[in-house]
């Protein structure tokens, strides 16, 4: 098949080689991801999967190429594709709600809650109990009494495995509703906080909390606060950073090439897929209150927020096919990218010879070229 582009002659902006290799490694991890969920026949294994004619378009800031008529999982804790697109819409629905908080010239506060745990510990069950606890410390007058000067929260969730065995620990973005606090109030819900998710820690089965790291109150209301402290991405990308010392997020025990860590990715995607969909969790109200619209994981993954040029490709969907299902759909952004039409034009006729050079390189483990 030969492809066309419609339209504007525009130029064509470059893109970078860190650009390419990004959506090539993404595409080789959820490629792989997809291999070690396969039984669980999740919708990740059909993540980039044309359901039509596949229409690439090109941004106009970026000059970068996107993919559109094909299937998207929008699932930010297993696809490393969606991940990167979803959270980083809901980084700017919280930079949002954190600036228009500010600027009211109200307070921020990060409340930090963790707990012990070991080796042993199931992570099935861990994660059950966690959400008990969390559930009951809600509930409790330490909570209660700090939530009378709050308009509202925005919880996310952390998960490491390392020596100890799998670390859960939520962090929870507080809007205080007042422009001022005492060291005597800190103090006083500090106090409470602390024994609140003590006591909701062992009634939900879970070992007790220390009273120096079982929770981290930290108030700051500079106009940087997340910038400076990264808690944008603490929030939002904490399963797609590096873990600290020994410790491994989800997406480094795929990227492993240790077939235990690749169990435990397995593990963790068996269970935490399943009872934690939601990446951030607002409280009930806070998003209409800060003007944010509500969208699903799914919907954020499909939507384009940037213009497009007017010169449209379309390519057959069997075409596009033998490159995804091999984990090489990037070759067609490069190939656009790098020499436009006529280099893709190249690569579809040729496209067997060429998938299969590729993939017998990556298995020999030589340079590509």
């Amino acid at each position: 098949m030969t492809v066309s582009t419609l339209g504007s002659k525009r130029k064509i902006v470059g893109t970078s080689n860190t650009d390419k290799n990004n959506f090539q490694s993404k595409e080789k991890l959820r490629q792989k991801a997809s291999k070690i969920l396969k039984t669980l026949e999740h919708r990740l294994c059909g993540c980039g999967k044309p359901i039509g004619k596949v229409n690439m378009k090109r941004h106009i800031n970026t000059g970068k190429y996107s993919f559109s008529g094909i299937e998207t999982c929008g699932n930010v804790w297993v696809c490393p594709v969606c991940a990167t697109k979803v959270t980083e819409k809901r980084r700017q629905e919280l930079l949002s709600a954190h600036t228009k908080h500010l600027e009211n010239g109200k307070i921020v506060a990060l409340l930090t809650l963790t707990f012990p745990h070991t080796l042993q510990d199931d992570l099935l069950d861990l994660s059950l109990k966690e959400a008990k606890a969390t559930k009951l410390f809600k509930q409790r007058q330490g909570w209660k009494k700090f939530a009378k000067d709050i308009l509202g929260s925005i919880r996310g969730f952390e998960i490491t495995h390392g020596i100890n065995g799998w670390h859960l620990h939520s962090h929870h973005l507080v809007f205080i509703d007042k422009e001022k606090i005492t060291a005597e109030e800190i103090h006083r819900w500090e106090l409470g906080l602390y024994k609140a998710w003590q006591g909701a820690c062992l009634k939900a089965g879970l070992p007790e909390p220390s009273p120096m790291f079982g929770i981290d109150l930290t108030f700051n209301a500079t106009g940087d606060y997340i910038s400076k402290w990264g808690l944008d991405l603490e929030m939002t990308k904490s399963h797609l950073k590096t873990g600290k010392k020994k410790s491994k997020t989800p997406f480094q025990l795929l990227m492993s090439h240790d077939k235990r860590d690749n169990a435990l990715f397995f593990e963790f995607a068996d269970v935490f897929v399943k009872k934690r969909k939601q990446q951030l969790r607002w409280s009930n109200g806070l998003k209409a209150l800060f003007d944010i619209e509500t969208k699903t994981d799914e919907q954020l993954a499909e939507e384009h927020t940037d213009e497009f040029m007017d010169d449209d490709i379309l390519i057959d969907s069997k075409e596009y096919y033998h490159f995804w299902v091999n984990g090489l759909s990037y070759m067609l952004k490069s190939a656009l990218e790098q020499g436009g039409i006529q280099e893709l034009n190249e690569l579809l006729q040729n496209r067997r010879e060429i998938i299969g050079y590729k993939l017998k390189k990556e298995r020999e483990k030589l340079p590509l070229i």
